[in-house]
């Protein structure tokens, strides 16, 4: 697999706003003669990752019939720009895995500059502890394929589903904190090294939102290496994501805003 290709689809993994589109573009992009390879090779993605231990200070605040939109620009390296948009909706409340979560369902339909449809939706059902606010289960299908992945609880805490993520509940001013992931995909392995900080408090579009700093430092070896700058401010009381803003090396920059929501 392209070294390129899997540190994208790692990114998709790390970042909030990036989530699985990137990488299935370049896969796509990557095929002979433009028509794609086999997406088979993202069948055997494995995560494991630090222990969650962040002490939550609040608690989800969700409620049945809640529908979040959002729009992501990001910018390739080769001046391209993809739009993405996902609608995330708070369906209803079931037991899983024998606790009551709040079922999320969100649908992302990702277009060209051009602003066509480049025909590929990604499907996400989200359960989120009704009590804890910890995430306990993703299920992803992208473009009419199952994304099966060995995810632990401690993964899915900090990897979220691009909306919200469980580290969102332990905010307050002045945190600082760092995890590790590990990634491995077919015979590529690499180490993620995540730093999170709180560096203030600040208003987007009249909300009041923590103003969250992360550097990720992604490690395949000694000489291949990709760090990725991140901003995301959290709605203070709502803590899901507002805005973010991501610089990934010379590779991508991309722009996450929340955009509408309804009760």
């Amino acid at each position: 697999m392209d070294k390129k290709l899997f540190m994208i689809l790692s990114v998709g993994i790390v970042t909030i706003g990036l989530v699985f589109f990137v990488g299935y573009s370049v896969l796509k992009q990557d095929g002979d003669g433009g028509q794609g390879q086999d997406t088979d090779s993202g069948q055997n993605l494995k995560v494991e990752i630090s222990e969650f231990n962040l002490e939550l200070t609040s608690k989800s605040s969700f409620e049945v019939g809640q529908e979040f939109k959002y729009e992501t620009t990001t910018r390739m390296d080769d001046d391209s720009t993809m739009n993405y948009e996902e609608t995330f909706i708070v369906e209803k409340i079931e037991r899983h895995n024998g606790v009551d979560c709040y079922v999320i369902s969100s649908i992302g339909q990702m277009s060209d500059s051009s602003g066509a449809s480049m025909a590929m939706e990604i499907e996400k059902i989200t359960y989120v502890n009704k009590e804890t606010g910890k995430i306990v289960q993703i299920d992803v299908e992208m473009g009419g394929l199952e994304m099966p992945m060995e995810w632990g609880e401690d993964a899915l805490s900090f990897r979220g589903n691009g909306m919200y993520a469980t580290w969102m509940l332990a905010l307050k001013e002045n945190l600082t904190w760092t995890t590790t992931m590990n990634t491995s995909m077919d015979v590529e392995r690499m180490t993620t090294d995540m730093t999170y900080k709180v560096i203030g408090m600040e208003k987007i579009n009249d909300t009041e939102c923590f103003k969250v700093e992360i550097t990720t430092l992604m490690k395949m070896s000694e000489d291949d290496q990709g760090t990725i700058k991140e901003i995301i401010w959290i709605d203070a009381n709502k803590r899901i994501v507002v805005k973010s803003l991501s610089e990934i090396e010379e590779l991508m920059t991309s722009e996450m805003n929340l955009v509408s929501e309804t009760q």
